[in-house]
């Protein structure tokens, strides 16, 4: 049950945690920086933080979707559903979940749902002409 949970929900969490205490402006704060060869100096801010981490749960739940189990799989586009719903609206009603990276956290969203849909939908139908091949 607890594996049917979108790990996407964490990194938008911690989004709402980051502006809920420090603002839109604690997202671009520097957590770190350092210079590149090229002389130029990179910044890495809170907000490129919870993109990169989105970008990693991202992986993990199209890896989760290849798992196919019915229950399970459908518990899980369901719950990843209803964080994309809940993202689009915070982005449309909460001022501060108007940024970019926002923007993005959600994007990722809608690519785990329409990835997690299409595996699942493939992998139903090559089930279903494997089966129609036995008979």
């Amino acid at each position: 049950m607890l594996r049917a949970v979108p790990l996407l929900a964490l990194p938008v969490l911690a989004y709402v945690v980051i502006v809920l205490l420090g603002g839109t402006a604690a997202l671009s704060q520097p957590l770190f920086t350092f210079t590149l060869p090229s002389g130029a100096a990179y910044a890495f801010d809170a907000g490129t933080a919870i993109l990169t981490f989105g970008v990693f749960t991202l992986l993990i739940e199209v890896m989760k979707s290849t798992n196919v189990k019915s229950t399970n799989s459908i518990f899980d586009h369901a719950l990843s559903t209803v964080l994309l719903i809940a993202c689009i609206l915070l982005f449309v009603l909460m001022p501060s979940a108007g940024t970019n990276t926002f923007f993005l956290l959600m994007l990722l969203c809608f690519i785990d749902v329409i990835a997690g849909f299409t595996v699942s939908i493939k992998t139903a139908q090559r089930d279903f002409q494997i089966d129609k091949t036995f008979q």
